[in-house]
């Protein structure tokens, strides 16, 4: 029946094409002497004609092909069907039991996505009036990390910087008995981002370094910066 599958599978004539013996028994299934012995019984039988061609090829017509074309189809399902299925293992059966499932989500990174380059250059570039930093790393990495996770937009830190810069006396420009000027560490300290944030070092009237020419001549540069910038800052001013 195989031949006859292999039959219509080629030219459906019932004319089986083989390059060797060799290639006909892994076909059927069987090694090269089994398959030689049985086409020898076919040959004997009438059932089949094998004419050697060129090199190893050989030629089989099958006899009254017509007559098998109705069996052929139903026992072709029926090797399908009976294919037998893959065998496991029993210790692949529990490794794969026990292995974790994948999934197409992927997994949550703990790696802050903090821009500190950028922020320190936007730092040195818009806060003139407080000392420059060099570097952001150690611990004032981490208090940036951790004031980015609050505020994740690089925007809010370029208008940030604007009213620091703004503020007198975060740029030291206040008259006092001693000289000082926020510095990096301290604006990014938790408590002080949240009061500059919250409007406590503004100014009443403008002195603006970090301000557009229309902004510094309407006397109220630091206010205005500050209600754009921050509609949730208070109103009292140090």
């Amino acid at each position: 029946m195989q031949l006859i599958l292999m039959a219509k599978d080629q030219t459906d004539t019932g004319v089986v094409v083989l390059s060797s013996c060799s290639t006909g028994a892994g076909m059927m299934g069987c090694d090269r002497g089994t398959l030689a012995g049985l086409l020898r019984k076919f040959q004997q039988a009438s059932r089949i004609t094998v004419t050697v061609g060129p090199g190893t090829v050989q030629v089989i017509t099958i006899a009254n092909y017509e007559h098998y074309q109705r069996f052929a189809t139903v026992d072709k399902v029926k090797l399908v069907a009976e294919k037998p299925a893959p065998i496991s293992r029993p210790d692949q059966t529990k490794a794969d039991q026990t292995r974790p499932k994948q999934t197409k989500a992927k997994t949550r990174t703990t790696r802050s996505n903090c821009p500190v380059q950028k922020i320190q250059d936007l730092f040195n570039q818009i806060c003139t009036s407080l000392p420059q930093i060099d570097s952001i790393e150690d611990t004032r990495l981490k208090t940036l990390q951790a004031r980015w996770k609050r505020k994740p937009d690089i925007e809010f830190w370029e208008k940030f910087f604007v009213t620091v810069q703004a503020s007198d006396w975060l740029a030291g420009r206040v008259q006092t008995n001693r000289s000082w000027s926020a510095t990096f560490d301290w604006i990014i300290n938790s408590a002080n981002f949240t009061k500059i944030i919250e409007g406590n070092y503004r100014n009443k009237t403008g002195h603006v370094e970090y301000m557009s020419p229309e902004a510094k001549a309407t006397g109220e540069a630091a206010d205005i910066a500050y209600k754009q910038l921050f509609p949730e800052a208070k109103n009292e001013s140090k």
